[in-house]
């Protein structure tokens, strides 16, 4: 389902590609005895860890989005309908989701004995609702969404266990925004995403191993002497944090570095990028097969300091069968390249990116071409962008910085900050409502600065 969502968002259509529809193909994914996607096809509908139930769900919500149909449809609305009974079963507007998982055979939760617990799964839950709501327009299902993120609110300590905690900023930022409230701590799960201060020790890692630069990437900041990342994780993260700062732009200054970095950070997972020593299988450097990420990234392994290979923890007592596996190469995490190809783009300054924040906005209303800018300079740099006849607003000043333009236009980026810029059609009027503010109708931010002192109007 990533290699499917990832190639469409870099361009590819992946339901005629060669004469054949891989979109349509995912359906196989679908367990018609559970109603919802199971991370395996034949799956009996046996319970599972939490991320593994949900994750699939939300990747096809994804593919739902980009190709949809009658068919997928209906599959669409029958998980809506299971992971809404799902979060009444574990309490409804008290959800508890301190469990390892849910039975969605006997509709029950799933605590394995001495196992662990995944809470980051209602911010999983939220998603598949939200997306639900805006697509078939059931409140139940706002319902589910809202009861979800109530959960995490009640929260103190990070939940983070895999990789559903990202949907939690993303989904809060837009109730927040749809609903134009500061209802949801957006803020308290940014700060979640980019620590390792979980029960997992797990999240965003700040650091320099060895001399390259692993800010950014998502790991287990215990594993391996400090650090044991993930490009399936890290990417996924990094790509789903860009449409935040289109609904909370005060946050735009803190994801342009933190996407930065992280794209940065991402090559070490490459065989091509690496002397051999750094790499379990150097080989792949000159090979096609150098397109496919590595799975891990290790801080250190037998002295080598950082190691790209699979998900392999040997050698230890009774570790030895994943000490070296075939290729190490991780198609089902290296499929997540398409996300981080879909949201960056280069400008005309090799430090300074350009974040398309529309990529990973699913379900969205409608909405001009918005791009996120960060300058990590410690001066000012002037970026060239080219387009249509248009005003370009900056949603993190609440200004225009320049009307009916077109062609060639550059701009000056500001020292250590970000530009969130809006291209319109010249000569638009904007008002504001509450907290948003809106462009001939369309929503350009939420929380703008000084929103206090718009007295509605123009």
């Amino acid at each position: 389902m990533a290699a499917v969502v990832g190639a469409t968002l870099v361009g590819i259509d992946k339901s005629n590609q060669g004469g054949i529809n891989y979109a349509d193909m995912l359906k196989n994914w679908f367990t018609p005895s559970v109603g919802i996607c199971a991370n395996n096809i034949e799956s009996t509908g046996a319970y599972d860890d939490w991320w593994y139930e949900l994750h699939p769900n939300i990747l096809y919500y994804q593919v739902g989005y980009l190709y949809p149909s009658p068919e997928t449809d209906g599959r669409l609305r029958k998980i809506a309908d299971q992971i809404y009974n799902m979060v009444v079963k574990l309490g409804g507007p008290m959800a508890d989701f301190g469990h390892q998982g849910f039975d969605f055979v006997n509709m029950q939760p799933y605590d394995q004995s001495g196992g662990w617990t995944e809470p980051d799964a209602a911010a999983g839950a939220a998603a598949i609702e939200y997306w639900a709501y805006r697509k078939f327009g059931d409140t139940r299902y706002m319902d589910a969404a809202r009861w979800s993120i109530d959960y995490l609110e009640r929260q103190s300590q990070s939940p983070y266990y895999e990789i559903l905690l990202p949907n939690a900023p993303y989904i809060a930022a837009r109730l927040n925004a749809e609903g134009n409230q500061n209802q949801y701590d957006v803020g308290k799960y940014l700060t979640w995403q980019f620590t390792s201060d979980s029960t997992r020790s797990w999240g965003g890692l700040s650091g320099n191993w060895n001399g390259y630069d692993a800010y950014g990437l998502v790991c287990s900041a215990v594993d391996w002497n400090g650090g044991y990342s993930f490009f399936m994780n890290s990417a996924f993260q990094a790509a789903l944090s860009v449409p935040v700062a289109r609904y909370e732009p005060r946050f735009a200054r803190m994801i342009g570095r933190y996407v930065l970095n992280a794209a940065n950070a991402a090559k070490m997972f490459f065989a091509d990028q690496w002397h051999g020593a750094h790499q379990s299988n150097p080989r792949y450097g000159d090979r096609p097969e150098k397109a496919i990420a590595y799975e891990g990234l290790k801080r250190k392994w037998h002295g080598i300091s950082p190691y790209a290979s699979g998900d392999n923890w040997g050698p230890g007592p009774g570790e030895q069968r994943y000490v070296m596996p075939s290729t190490n190469l991780a198609l089902y995490g290296g499929a997540y390249v398409g996300y981080l190809g879909g949201v960056v783009n280069r400008t005309n300054d090799p430090k300074i990116l350009e974040l398309n924040r529309l990529k990973t906005d699913f379900y969205r209303d409608a909405a001009y071409p918005t791009f996120l800018y960060y300058n990590p300079y410690d001066y000012p740099r002037d970026i060239q962008i080219s387009v249509p006849a248009s005003d370009i607003f900056d949603a993190v000043s609440d200004t225009y910085l320049a009307r009916n333009v077109s062609g060639n236009f550059t701009f000056s980026m500001p020292a250590d900050l970000a530009r969130v810029l809006v291209i319109t059609p010249p000569n638009r009027a904007i008002s504001y409502s509450g907290m948003n503010a809106y462009i001939n109708g369309v929503f350009v931010s939420h929380n703008p600065p000084g929103f206090g002192d718009h007295d509605g109007g123009e």
